[in-house]
């Protein structure tokens, strides 16, 4: 079941849909289809983000005819907000996106995920290749790599995240953040951080902070068969060039680009930047 209503902000047209997927979750995603036949770009948001995230990206490919949607994952944005921590595993969320693909019929996907959407674009590439044409990797990694962390302390500060999430209670209402003032932030921002964690919930903020620190995708990438681009930031904080390079090496058909004076929110930081890789990633897939 799909609902939608077109919606204008900023300028944004756009078509606001929600979709019940297989376990009952309700997930809302905003989407830009052209008239013109092309590829369709699944943007998939990092952690505490949701779909305003890609909004001048969207922008930018609808004036070049390209469609896209831009999927609030569960427990962010408009989406639903289930309790269990199960509901937050990659696998489920890989499959939130399938789900939406299948049900729009859409093809010619490209994937492109942002940090903890890369991990979850890792999953779904590597366990769905057959509907994809392309998969965009940007400033993420296989596994949690921030700080120097090794994946022994990774694991443990997974098991107390998801721990300590049930401590707090389901989010009231979803919502999507605005804040302005939050683009051309430093890696580092506490006020962002804590406005993620509200408009997320902390509840399920925490449920997808164990997800990131349990994920470890090295053994999977060799069955990523799709052309890819690994995108890095040169001055990404949390998933540094070195380490976004071994996930470029270890998917067959991938090529790695590092963005000179990037940081990891190339996203609201960097659109115009952004929105070149993609078109000319997808100018090479002849599609």
């Amino acid at each position: 079941m799909i609902k939608s209503s077109r919606k204008i902000h900023r300028g944004f047209h756009f078509t606001s849909n929600y979709f019940v997927v297989s376990d009952g979750i309700m997930i809302h995603y905003r989407a830009v289809i052209t008239q013109v036949k092309s590829p369709t770009i699944v943007f998939i948001h990092g952690l505490g983000g949701d779909a305003v995230s890609f909004e001048e990206e969207q922008k930018k490919l609808s004036k070049l005819g390209i469609s896209s949607l831009a999927i609030d994952l569960r427990g962010h944005g408009l989406s639903g907000d289930p309790v269990g921590a199960d509901s937050y595993t990659i696998n489920r969320l890989s499959k939130d996106v399938v789900e939406i693909i299948d049900e729009l019929s859409l093809k010619s996907v490209i994937i492109c995920g942002h940090c903890f959407g890369g991990m979850v674009s890792m999953y779904l590439a590597a366990t769905y290749p057959s509907i994809l044409s392309g998969l965009m990797l940007v400033e993420t990694s296989f596994r949690a790599t921030c700080f120097g962390l090794n994946e022994s302390f990774s694991k443990r500060l997974a098991k107390t995240f998801a721990a300590l999430a049930y401590a707090f209670p389901k989010g009231m209402a979803q919502e999507h953040a605005y804040e302005d003032q939050y683009r051309q932030s430093n890696d580092i921002n506490l006020s962002r951080f804590i406005s993620d964690a509200k408009t997320t919930s902390l509840r399920s903020y925490l449920f997808c902070c164990s997800q990131v620190f349990s994920f470890n995708a090295k053994k999977i990438l060799k069955n990523i068969v799709v052309p890819t681009v690994v995108v890095a930031g040169e001055n990404d904080s949390f998933f540094p060039p070195e380490m976004v390079k071994k996930t470029s090496d270890w998917i067959l058909d991938a090529s790695l680009l590092v963005v000179p004076g990037v940081n990891h929110i190339m996203v609201t930081n960097n659109p115009e930047v952004l929105t070149e890789i993609i078109t000319k990633f997808v100018s090479g897939l002849n599609l």
